[in-house]
């Protein structure tokens, strides 16, 4: 096993477990840019630990800790880049943050908040599905409220399945698709001043 444990601080660099072993992390210090790399292991976040402020990486692996992960930049929010790791538990959204998948095919998890005030921006990048090379898609099973930009890219596709997705950030930038398994799943334009729509997709 093994363990990481910050006490000043650290803004700019970049962090990254990826060990073949269960790690930890601790320490009152400040986490910037930070990477799970952990392919069937789990890095654990101690209780008591640094706000995380940049981009948090969920490149492979398992992250627990829960509500011990503090994600908190008010003034930049952090970017949570999804590949093929994942929370075990929520963490715990401080300020907003931002929502990046990657990778192949997936459906979304504990990295994506349930609080309607905490999703700044939403990306769909995925390369590559499960079914066609170079096309791929997340599922949203999660009622969930983009308050910044929405961009979903080209061969790429933002489903929604039994839930509705809720913008109210005023821009979307559609080069892939928007689809819904049912007829209920909905796209609610909720902006107070309108949302503009842009891009090759539907």
């Amino acid at each position: 096993a093994g363990y990481v444990t910050e006490t000043v601080g650290s803004t700019n660099g970049f962090l990254s477990m990826n060990g073949n072993a269960a790690q930890a992390v601790s320490g009152g210090g400040t986490f910037g840019n930070f990477e799970v790399d952990a392919g069937a292991n789990t890095v654990t976040v101690a209780g008591g630990t640094g706000d995380f402020t940049g981009t948090f990486n969920l490149t492979s692996g398992t992250t627990a800790g829960g509500a011990a992960i503090l994600l908190n930049n008010a003034t930049n929010p952090p970017t949570i880049v999804v590949n093929a790791g994942v929370f075990a538990v929520a963490p715990t959204f401080t300020s907003m943050v931002n929502v990046y998948y990657i990778g192949i095919d997936k459906t979304v998890g504990n990295e994506l908040p349930a609080a309607a005030d905490k999703l700044n921006n939403l990306t769909v990048a995925t390369t590559n599905g499960g079914i066609t090379s170079g096309r791929g898609r997340v599922l949203v099973n999660v009622a969930t409220t983009v308050n910044g930009i929405l961009d979903v890219y080209p061969n790429q596709a933002l489903l929604l399945s039994g839930v509705d997705l809720t913008m109210k950030g005023g821009v979307i930038n559609l080069n892939g698709d928007i689809a819904n398994v049912a007829a209920t799943d909905q796209l609610i334009l909720d902006a107070a001043t309108g949302t503009t729509i842009t891009g090759a997709g539907v």
